[in-house]
């Protein structure tokens, strides 16, 4: 947990870039940022993928995969022990460069610490040119926050979560280390925001071991991971129509199978006939909040919260007589008070046991790399995280139900 708080800052940032794309001003994240002119003689010290140039021996703190590149579907270079030591060559809050039996490669900078006495004076003086630069564009940075907290409809509120996604994803989030005290006055509990992504260790069973830390740590207010049996559930994230959701519940009907949508504003208002069709078909329907927040929910205050929640909650009632039940978190950011002003709001909060990349649209998996993905990661208990944009997951839907079912895995009513 503590070195995750690290991690949700650049979590929070990379949702910021992300939906930058959205407004008229295009942040480019390969470029610098502009600089003073005793600024610009250490940009040459500045990597690729934005990793900042050092030189000091690290150790792994547990088995660590390395990759060909920083992110999580990059090519496995090698899958190292805890103990190895390592030469760090580039610095960043979620990904390091380190050097392997003369190869670059990357590795989740949670899974490797600096050796004492190993960091070079290079680092300190890259930090503070680093702090410089982030001086120097403040105002600018201060400008697209305020643009972003005012804009509360975008055309894509699905992608300000999924940068976000993606580097929680990479990483697994550290085991919380006690029972957090979510009883009493809700605004006195904690408020850190906590990212959800599962990390490579699995149990015997298959089972992401970080997705049943936490369903112990916090299991009466949220699911991770559910009873271990060989049911699975399918939750589909609705940020807007892309025009695969009726393909998807003609699937969905023809295997008689019932998956949790969680929706937004943006969806109900603009897709009243497929929301129907939803409840109609006896589907289950999840409240992913109204304005979805890129910073996630802990970022607005708790009148914003329940103002956010009970919106969705009030429409989707007064519409179509549902009383929704279930709660997903935008870009899977929590804190404890959340999740207890949550559950006081008669909500459970549902994350994920499996998840993959796919929700660009223009940059799909093939239907058989979905597929494969889906059956290989298999596991008791699994709740499936699947964005409705994919055509590759609505093309390998009907073939991974038929899979799961071969292989003894059943689909159960998300209650």
């Amino acid at each position: 947990m503590r070195n995750w708080t690290r991690h949700i800052g650049i979590i929070c940032l990379l949702g910021t870039l992300a939906f930058s794309g959205c407004s008229e001003k295009t942040v480019d994240t390969n470029q610098p940022v502009e600089t003073s002119s005793e600024d610009t003689t250490k940009e040459s010290e500045t990597l690729e993928n934005g990793l900042i140039s050092v030189n000091e021996t690290v150790i792994v703190l547990s088995d660590a995969t390395l990759r060909n590149d920083a992110n999580v579907d990059g090519e496995v270079v090698a899958e190292v022990p805890k103990g190895t030591t390592l030469t760090r060559i580039g610095y960043g809050d979620v990904w390091s460069m380190v050097s392997y039996n003369g190869t670059n490669c990357y590795v989740a900078t949670q899974y490797i610490s600096v050796e004492e006495g190993s960091v070079e004076d290079s680092k300190a003086e890259n930090s503070k040119t680093e702090s410089s630069k982030a001086e120097n564009s403040k105002t600018e940075s201060s400008k697209a926050q305020e643009s972003e907290s005012q804009s509360v409809e975008q055309t894509n509120p699905q992608s300000q979560e999924e940068t976000s996604k993606e580097v929680a994803s990479s990483v697994a989030p550290a085991v919380p280390e006690t029972n957090p005290p979510l009883t009493g006055d809700i605004a006195s509990l904690d408020n850190t925001p906590q990212g959800w992504g599962y990390g490579p260790s699995r149990d015997e069973k298959n089972r992401p071991t970080t997705a049943l830390n936490y369903q112990k740590q916090f299991g009466a207010y949220a699911d991770f991971i559910k009873e271990d049996t060989n049911t699975i559930y399918l939750t589909m994230d609705e940020g807007y129509e892309y025009g695969f959701t009726p393909t998807i519940l003609d699937t969905l009907k023809e295997k008689n199978v019932k998956a949790v949508f969680f929706l937004t504003k943006q969806f109900v208002e603009g897709n009243p006939d497929l929301v129907k069709r939803m409840v109609d078909e006896g589907h289950v329907i999840g409240n992913h909040s109204s304005k979805h927040p890129a910073n996630g929910m802990p970022s607005f205050t708790i009148d914003q919260q329940v103002e956010d929640i009970m919106w969705m909650h009030n429409y989707i009632k007064d519409n179509y007589g549902y009383e929704m039940k279930l709660f997903r978190y935008p870009a899977g950011i929590f804190s404890q008070q959340s999740l207890a002003l949550l559950d006081s709001l008669g909500y459970r909060a549902v994350f994920w046991s499996f998840a993959h990349k796919d929700w660009i649209v223009d940059d799909q998996p093939a239907p058989s790399v979905t597929l494969q993905r889906c059956v290989e990661a298999l596991h008791p208990g699994a709740i499936y995280l699947l964005h409705a944009v994919s055509q590759s997951n609505t093309q390998a839907l009907g073939d991974f139900i038929d899979q799961a079912r071969a292989l003894g895995y059943e689909f159960g009513v998300y209650k």
